[in-house]
């Protein structure tokens, strides 16, 4: 029997080495091999859809966009994930027609105006106009937006430059920029969705903002000082209504007073003369059945209360003889009350 010498021992050590680094190395390719199929698993997010494309391509037909969630795919590089965002606002900033002023326009007065090439538009009554625009809008057919159309923020800033262009150009400056500015407004923005709506871009325009507006700069004091007196106009206009609708008001509560009064007296008066035809009506007939009596009576009554204006009297009597007495009363006859 031969005993094993050192060089067997360093044998039998080599081949258990390479058999452990082949089980570990099955074992480590067997992990990643585990890991790289898992790296087909993917998620959507709420605000948005994907696509898988399977070696650059949609496949035919159309694969329907993955909603969101968890799913799972080929890994790359077999499928390639396309991300879409969907029921999001998006935005596109149009500085196509803003000419930023220059530093210190107010005391510079050798300034000279060069605006950026086509940095404004034309209005109708033939002015410059500066404005700044931003389009909010949503992704709603995924496919489209995706792959169908290239480049949909350059799309939507070509038809907002298109609009603001054809729809200022039919409208004066002072509508523009300031007495019409929501009409203006909102006519580009029913303009680009219309045109949106037409070219089929699977997009849905929420609204148009008109983020600023002026004139060209070196006119822009004078826009200021008619916007300044517009305003005091207004400001005046809406003073003289106010004093018109109060001296209005003053003279109509004065007119009903007057009316009142005069619809007063006129009651007044009309009930006086009835009863004055009642009285004579009654008198009448009394001086039909005894008309001296009633004469006297009248008369006495009459001299009764003319005397009573009198402060001092003097009753002369006629005696049947033909002599007069003459009485005096030294004071004012007092009232006396009847019964």
């Amino acid at each position: 029997m031969t005993l094993p010498t050192s060089s067997d021992h360093g044998q039998q050590a080599l081949t258990d080495a390479l058999g452990t680094s082949f089980r570990l190395l099955r074992y480590g390719l067997l992990i990643l091999g585990v890991c790289y199929l898992c790296s087909g698993i993917f998620m959507v997010q709420p605000s948005e859809r994907a696509f898988v494309l399977t070696f650059g391509s949609l496949g035919q037909p159309a694969e329907a966009a993955r909603k969101p969630g968890l799913h799972v795919t080929w890994p790359r590089p077999f499928t390639s994930i396309e991300r879409i965002p969907f029921d999001t606002t998006q935005s596109v900033q149009v500085d196509t027609f803003w000419n930023p002023p220059p530093p210190g326009l107010g005391n510079d007065t050798t300034w000279a105006y060069r605006p950026r090439p086509f940095s404004y538009a034309i209005s109708g009554d033939v002015n410059l106009m500066h404005s700044q625009w931003a389009v909010h809008y949503q992704v709603q057919d995924a496919e489209i937006a995706a792959f169908r159309m290239t480049d949909l923020a350059t799309i939507l800033r070509y038809e907002t430059e298109r609009a603001v262009v054809h729809q200022g150009g039919q409208r004066d400056i002072e509508k523009v920029l300031r007495t019409d500015v929501d009409a203006f407004r909102n006519a580009v923005e029913s303009q680009v969705q219309q045109r949106v709506q037409d070219l089929n871009l699977g997009l849905r325009v929420q609204r148009i903002d008109l983020m600023a507006g002026a004139p060209p700069w070196p006119v822009l004091d004078a826009f200021d000082t008619a916007a300044l007196a517009e305003q005091e106009r207004s400001r005046t206009l809406s003073q003289a209504r106010t004093e018109a609708a109060r001296v209005t008001l003053a003279a109509k509560a004065e007119s009903a007073a007057v009316l009142s009064r005069a619809q007063t007296a006129r009651e007044r008066g009309l009930a006086e003369v009835r009863a004055d035809a009642d009285y004579f009506e009654r008198i009448l007939e009394k001086h039909q059945e005894q008309g001296p009596v009633l004469l006297r009576t009248l008369l006495q009554d009459t001299l009764r209360r003319t005397l009573k204006k009198v402060d001092e009297k003097y009753v002369i009597h006629e005696s049947a003889t033909g002599t007069q007495e003459i009485r005096l009363l030294l004071g004012p006859e007092r009232n006396k009350k009847g019964p």
